[in-house]
């Protein structure tokens, strides 16, 4: 099987742990497996994995032990089992970072932190269309910094730019920085954890442009109304169709001058049912 290097979800690695050690281990079961672990239900193991029950402080040794987990895999699945029950942003970050810090075997995938760091880091987007156009000889790394809005440092300008280049959200032809796509969508990737910070910084930013930027260069309205479902389905589904039209008004458009931040917000602000 897999290295747990490659696994993101821990539950998924004891699901085809135990799979795979039920193909290649004579008798070996859930309760065998509970049993080799040290837990007195029977069922314990596949509750976990399930998602009925989740794995505490003490839990966690044990059933490394019993997956016979290396040092480094054992440290691993630790941080990668409380990245995954975390509860907030702040401890999915915590964790996350920890995980981040664990050097694994080469030649072994590792998560996406370089994808991570992009969306993690709000401004990068925002420099991604920044630099599209400008002449490499002419790229200014203070300017682009500057051209921000809230500013960031050169440092985080050059390191951004880095980042865009290497995972190939920007490429070079013929000495000019162009989008390798003119157009990133995020939706396909909104329960991760970078798109969440990413999506907290926009709104941030949303709202400090109600001080920072000027009526005729901003646009902020809101709607306060009780929906069903079936009208949240149908909102949303407006919402994308309404999207995609705004897609392609920005990829026809010329002479471009500036960079603009949109956001999408619908979330309810009241319990559910009838008082």
């Amino acid at each position: 099987m897999k290295k747990i290097y490659q696994y993101t979800n821990y539950r998924l690695f004891i699901n085809e742990y135990f799979h795979h050690k039920k193909n290649t281990t004579r008798n070996f079961s859930h309760r065998s497996f509970s049993e080799k672990a040290g837990f007195t239900s029977p069922n314990f193991i596949k509750l976990v994995i399930d998602k009925k029950k989740n794995l505490g402080k003490e839990s966690v040794p044990k059933l490394c032990k019993a997956m016979e987990l290396k040092k480094g895999e054992t440290e691993y699945f630790s941080y990668l089992v409380f990245y995954n029950q975390a509860k907030t942003s702040i401890d999915k970050n915590y964790y996350f970072g920890l995980l981040a810090t664990i050097k694994t075997p080469k030649n072994v995938e590792r998560l996406n932190f370089k994808t991570f760091e992009y969306f993690n880091n709000w401004y990068n987007s925002i420099v991604r269309e920044v630099i599209n156009g400008i002449e490499v000889d002419k790229l200014d790394n203070k300017a682009v910094a500057q051209k921000l809005q809230p500013e960031i440092t050169a440092s985080q300008a050059k390191k951004s730019i880095a980042l865009l280049i290497d995972l190939g959200f920007i490429k070079v032809e013929n000495g000019v920085y162009t989008q390798s796509s003119p157009l990133l969508e995020t939706e396909w990737e909104n329960q991760s954890l970078a798109i969440r910070n990413y999506h907290k910084k926009m709104t941030e930013l949303a709202g400090d442009s109600l001080e920072s930027t000027p009526v005729d260069k901003r646009n902020i309205s809101a709607i306060t109304s009780k929906i069903s479902n079936e009208g949240y389905t149908k909102i949303i589904k407006r919402i994308s169709e309404f999207r995609e039209e705004l897609m392609q008004i920005i990829a026809e458009d010329k002479n471009v001058d500036q960079v603009y931040q949109m956001n999408f917000q619908l979330f309810p602000v009241s319990t559910k049912g009838n008082l």
